[in-house]
């Protein structure tokens, strides 16, 4: 089995992920996390450029809507996802990625090709299928563990 430094993202990373505009509602996107089963969903300003303008969590759903008092049926993506997300491309070496997962404490990254446009995530379920056992749970101790 390789090591994280001799594999890219591309070679275990999750492509053709469902993907969301700012402008979906917060119901469709329920509707996309049950049927996608993720929680985590990348943010496309649209849907034939795909270029990554951000990413929205369950967790940030509610507590950028319930969480404040809010109504979340009449709010979109635009309204709670966070627009500083952090990407990687397919050819980046996967230990890179982990370092990013691991200083950032996310689980999962976005990837883009071309630029912004993207085309799959990168989540610590990927790493821990084609990462060596004891790579993949310092990847996710990093994760877990607050800085």
């Amino acid at each position: 089995m390789k090591d994280l430094e001799n594999i890219t993202v591309g070679e275990v990373m999750t492509d053709n992920v469902a993907c969301c505009t700012p402008e979906t509602d917060l119901k469709d996107l329920a509707a996309l996390m049950l049927e996608s089963d993720s929680g985590s969903i990348p943010v496309v300003k649209d849907f034939s450029s795909h270029a990554l303008v951000g990413i929205i969590t369950d967790r940030d759903v509610v507590c950028r809507s319930l969480g404040i008092g809010k109504d979340p049926l009449e709010m979109s993506v635009g309204d709670c996802m966070s627009d500083n997300v952090i990407s990687v491309s397919p050819d980046t070496p996967l230990k890179i990625a982990c370092d990013l997962m691991r200083e950032n404490q996310v689980r999962r990254l976005p990837v883009c090709d071309e630029g912004t446009r993207c085309c799959g995530v990168i989540s610590t379920t990927d790493i821990a299928h084609d990462a060596p056992t004891e790579q993949t749970v310092d990847v996710i101790q990093g994760v877990a563990m607050p800085h």
